[in-house]
């Protein structure tokens, strides 16, 4: 008896989930037919803003080469004033 409880009950939580998901994803859908324009409409700004976040990572990947390029040529330098001496 128990089990079968558990069944119907299981059962029921099933379905009320699968309708709950199924009107979520019809929701959705209309949702994006909707959108569908302003989401084209808006789509070059987000590739402009990748490209320039990628530039702007390298330029800074390329400051902190610099700083540790120069850090080391300093290093570099007070190494072979030490062995000269």
């Amino acid at each position: 008896m128990e089990a079968e409880k558990q069944k119907t009950e299981s059962e029921a939580e099933h379905l009320q989930r699968a309708a709950f998901y199924t009107a979520a994803e019809q929701a959705c859908q209309r949702l994006e037919k909707r959108l569908k324009k302003h989401v084209e409409k808006a789509q070059p700004y987000f590739e402009q803003k990748e490209a320039f976040n990628k530039v702007r990572r390298r330029e800074l990947r390329i400051s902190q080469l610099k700083k540790g390029l120069k850090d080391n040529t300093e290093i570099a330098f007070i190494l072979q004033e030490n062995v000269l001496l």
